[in-house]
């Protein structure tokens, strides 16, 4: 994936920083709902859910995450922001090994049998020396 871009904001408090990382996408097209859109998905609305991952702030440089989907047919991708590996294809659960200390990030995307994409919250965490 050559075309991604992150975008943090930060607010602080204090001496209290709150980061959010978001990961655009540009090339994913991805659901809406509105406008006069039938589609019965989006009563309900389709999600990419991680439901596991590492505290917010940890010593472990191991990570593991579980994530599920309502859509039934989803393949996933994976990727650690990050990192210097690229997205990839993965299934629930999906584990890093040997990260670096600092912040991370963590993003999976589901894909139905259409090719509509769908994007999780970021998982945001932070790996502190130990």
């Amino acid at each position: 994936m050559e075309s991604l871009w992150l975008l943090t904001l930060t607010a602080t408090s204090g001496n209290m920083a709150l980061n959010k990382v978001f990961l655009l996408l540009p090339f994913f097209l991805f659901y809406g709902c509105g406008g006069g859109n039938d589609d019965p998905l989006c009563c309900s609305g389709p999600e990419v859910l991680v439901t596991s991952g590492p505290e917010s702030t940890t010593t472990s440089t191991d990570a593991t995450f579980e994530f599920t989907s309502n859509i039934t047919d989803a393949t996933y991708t994976c990727w650690l922001v990050n990192g210097a590996d690229p997205a990839e294809s993965c299934i629930s659960p999906h584990s890093y090994t040997g990260l670096e200390v600092g912040s991370h990030a963590f993003v999976v995307i589901a894909q139905d049998g259409a090719g509509n994409t769908y994007q999780s919250e970021n998982w945001v965490w932070e790996i502190l020396q130990d």
